[in-house]
């Protein structure tokens, strides 16, 4: 079985279920431990009310309403930080994937990957890591068919350039990979809901 390729040193995106929300590469940011923080210091505010009201039922009563809308807001504040890092992590999928088609196209579009052993071997290692990527974003099925789309037009022109096709061939397969890599980072923008520039 191949190993993944690493483009630029960045560890391609996570596989299976139970790593999808955490990447392990580089710069990974690992969900937010707020339980225990948060937990200590609710505990602090409680001690410190129960102490200024001592030991009245009013007081009790007082301190018990306080710990029920504490334990409400640590609850919301720890779902919305977690939500928060998951999006964080999800987008830089994104990015990572828009980065490797970006670097493909702009590679074949200037013939950086003309034939030859170690420009065959850079294809192949950038080509082969996209493919993996549609497992990847199968979730996102505009951003799939968006990503088999400009797959396919990348072999095709390196296909193209390996035979030394005429003028007119380059000309419609560049067009074709220049449309495709353009339509990928729109499904992109949609799927993460970023505007597009203008011009895009």
């Amino acid at each position: 079985m191949p190993v993944e390729a690493r483009l630029n040193g960045v560890a391609p995106g996570p596989r299976g279920v139970e790593a999808y929300y955490s990447p392990r590469g580089p710069g990974a940011t690992p969900l937010p431990r707020l339980t225990s923080t948060l937990g200590s210091a609710r505990h602090d505010v409680l001690a410190h009310v129960a102490q200024r009201l001592g030991g009245s039922d009013s007081g009790h009563r007082r301190c018990a309403g306080l710990a029920t809308t504490l334990a409400l807001s640590t609850a919301l504040t720890f779902r919305r930080e977690q939500r928060k890092s998951l999006w964080e992590q999800e987008l830089r999928r994104f990015l990572e994937l828009e980065e490797a088609a970006g670097k493909l196209a702009e590679e074949l579009l200037s013939y950086e990957l003309r034939v030859s052993p170690e420009g065959e071997a850079k294809f192949l290692e950038q080509y082969r890591w996209l493919k993996a990527a549609t497992g990847r974003f199968r979730r996102y099925p505009s951003v799939l068919a968006a990503l088999k789309d400009f797959n396919h037009a990348a072999a095709s022109f390196y296909q193209v350039d390996r035979r030394t096709g005429q003028p007119s061939e380059y000309d419609e397969h560049a067009a074709n990979l220049e449309a495709s890599y353009k339509a990928l980072l729109g499904a992109s923008d949609a799927a993460t809901h970023r505007p597009r520039e203008s011009g895009a």
